[in-house]
């Protein structure tokens, strides 16, 4: 796929309307969701069935609660329901919600995270298209910071309780250093036979949708492709500097959390990211960090939900720096990228020494305290 720099002529018109991209989307996201339906069942047996049952529950109990909210604001200002609903597009929001959410989050968590993100995240700056935010993150964040102990990988019905930790909890524990406490594969994190959100449990599927809604034009392929890329590289530059193989370690990053989905269907949002091409892979780069910056010394170990919502708030000042005819001075344009994806590399390369000298730190405390110990 071919990237480029320039921007097109001001005649220049998308040839699929704003309708048929958000049916694409969705039609994309149903896919998703019939796989996080079918996949339990072959892979968990008899128990699939309730994994099934919970997951079909979330997903209708968003979809209804954003319909609802939906309808009352439309109601309230005395516009056409059935109208309102067709140009806002509540049906994306929702299923893109409930797929940021674990099977074990309770359905009330669910619908209070549905009105969030379409009242709080959309309604609120005038509907579709007026929003600053991404309006499923909006949501996500509120249920995360108010019922984070709700969000369980699991079901707790007596019956299948798998206390595993998810990929990501489990690498934070070693301090992203992986090693025998980290007990799953590369295929196992590709396949998604681990706990997790919905939407992180199916790496290739949304690899494989990612590449055609890109090429049918749903959205633009630069940002996906700088965020994925950035992660990448800054993992390769982590594993280098740890000794931890080069091969894996980078494509354990990008198969843990929900990375992939967010790249792929909530940072390619065109109302709450840049416009010019510029700016959509510098947006991209500035993800990427952000996220690993967040994974490796954050206390929250995933880093992609609040990237995105960080990055949606800049979002109008690298629009300001960097709208313009775009065709010209493409040689500074390649240096603005080298630059930020060099900085990005310099500040993982630091934190790697830093992490470095405080394992070395912490293994001298114990050499000591052992000695002190046997003397």
């Amino acid at each position: 796929m071919k990237i480029t720099l320039q921007r097109t002529s001001p005649n220049y018109r998308q040839k699929l309307s704003t309708t048929k991209i958000m049916n694409y989307l969705t039609i994309g996201l149903l896919v998703i969701v019939i796989y996080t339906l079918i996949s339990p069942i072959l892979t968990k047996g008899n128990q699939g069935q309730s994994y099934m049952i919970k997951a079909l529950l979330i997903y209708a109990v968003s979809i209804i609660t954003a319909l609802i909210t939906e309808t009352l604001w439309a109601k309230i200002h005395k516009k056409n329901i059935l109208q309102e609903i067709k140009n806002s597009f509540p049906l994306v929001t929702a299923i893109i919600l409930a797929l940021t959410l674990p099977i074990g989050t309770p359905l009330y968590v669910v619908s209070i995270g549905s009105f969030c993100a379409i009242f709080l995240g959309k309604l609120v700056y005038g509907g579709f298209g007026q929003n600053i935010f991404n309006p499923a993150l909006v949501g996500r964040v509120i249920v995360h910071l108010s019922f984070g102990a709700s969000l369980v990988p699991y079901l707790s019905n007596g019956v299948d309780v798998v206390s595993q930790a998810t990929p990501a909890t489990q690498l934070v524990s070693t301090s992203w250093l992986g090693g025998q406490a980290f007990q799953y594969s590369l295929l196992d994190l590709f396949l998604g036979n681990h706990g997790g959100t919905l939407g992180e449990t199916c790496i290739w599927i949304i690899l494989v949708l990612g590449i055609i809604l890109a090429c049918l034009k749903v959205f633009d392929a630069r940002i996906p492709v700088a965020y994925l890329g950035t992660v990448l590289i800054l993992a390769e530059v982590f594993a280098l500097m740890n000794g931890l193989d080069p091969l894996t370690y980078p494509l354990t990053h990008l198969c843990i959390g929900g990375v992939v989905f967010g790249a792929i269907f909530m940072a390619t949002d065109p109302v709450t990211s840049p416009t010019s091409p510029l700016g959509k892979i510098l947006y991209g780069i500035c993800l990427g960090f952000l996220t690993m910056i967040i994974r490796l010394k954050a206390n929250y170990p995933e880093g992609v939900l609040f990237s995105i919502l960080i990055m949606n708030m800049l979002t109008p000042l690298i629009d300001s720096l960097v709208l313009g005819r775009t065709n010209q001075n493409i040689v500074k344009q390649f240096t603005a990228i080298i630059i930020a994806l060099g900085l990005a590399i310099g500040c993982i390369f630091g934190i790697s020494l830093s992490m470095k000298d405080e394992a070395s730190s912490m293994s001298h405390m114990t050499h000591d305290y052992l000695l002190e110990d046997n003397g």
